[in-house]
């Protein structure tokens, strides 16, 4: 049967229900009575048999949750210091080649005059 039975005996065509009163998409069309529901549906596992199937599809214990944040909060520190460390070691080397560049700038704008002072004692000893 591609429906669902319920309670009363009619017949669901097509909609979708679950236990309890005023829940799923029958409840919410309010063409049902009102009351407990019980719907029967053919061919769809339980979450037992789900389980047994499959074991991944198995809530993890609280603990293995607990583990599992716990990696995941130390995974992410351990990326986050080495990230940060590698954006400190980028601006630090940036501050570094500014200062030299500075320095070099400094000493090109002051050579012309020692330069020109150099090439006159070097052509004075020679």
């Amino acid at each position: 049967m591609r429906g669902q039975l319920w309670e009363g005996g009619s017949h669901c065509q097509g909609r979708v229900a679950v236990g309890a009163a005023g829940s799923g998409a029958a409840a919410r069309s309010g063409s049902e009575p009102h009351g407990r529901r019980t719907a029967v549906v053919e061919g769809m596992p339980t979450h037992a048999e789900v389980i047994a199937q499959n074991p991944l599809e198995a809530p993890a214990p609280f603990w293995d949750n607990v583990f599992y944040a716990f990696n995941g909060l130390a995974a992410f520190l351990i990326f986050s210091t080495v990230l940060g460390a590698f954006v400190l070691c980028c601006l630090g080397a940036i501050t570094r080649l500014e200062r030299l560049e500075d320095r070099w700038a400094s000493e090109r704008l002051a050579e012309p005059k020692q330069g020109g002072r150099r090439r006159e004692d070097e052509a004075k000893q020679s």
